[in-house]
């Protein structure tokens, strides 16, 4: 599941299919996350994204099936990079352990 939050006012699909856009960077970078990880709704996987500027911070997380376990990361670069900073962000997950949770999740 995707879902946007915004500060001020209402996204319209317009704005939300520019690919010039912010929303455009999100979806973006989530798919590449999600892509990288095998991940998708029956795997615990969740992401934050916050943009400042032309700047995009991931925080990611891997958890156990009981929620018990977890990995999590951070990812730091510019919003034009978005696809690149979702791989590096599920990367560091897999090193850091996530690839184990992952199987178990899969395997339930």
């Amino acid at each position: 599941m995707l879902q946007f939050g915004r500060n001020h006012g209402q996204i319209d699909a317009a704005e939300f299919l520019d690919p010039t856009g912010n929303e455009w960077h999100l979806a973006q970078w989530e798919r590449a996350f999600l892509s990288a990880l095998r991940g998708g709704c029956s795997v615990p996987v969740g992401g934050h994204a916050v943009i400042e500027g032309d700047r995009l911070t991931l925080d990611g997380v891997v958890l156990s099936v009981d929620g018990v376990d977890q990995v999590r990361g951070q990812v730091t670069g510019d919003l034009a990079d978005a696809v690149r900073l979702g791989n590096d962000l599920a990367a560091r997950l897999v090193e850091g352990g996530a690839q184990d949770l992952l199987e178990a999740a899969r395997a339930e």
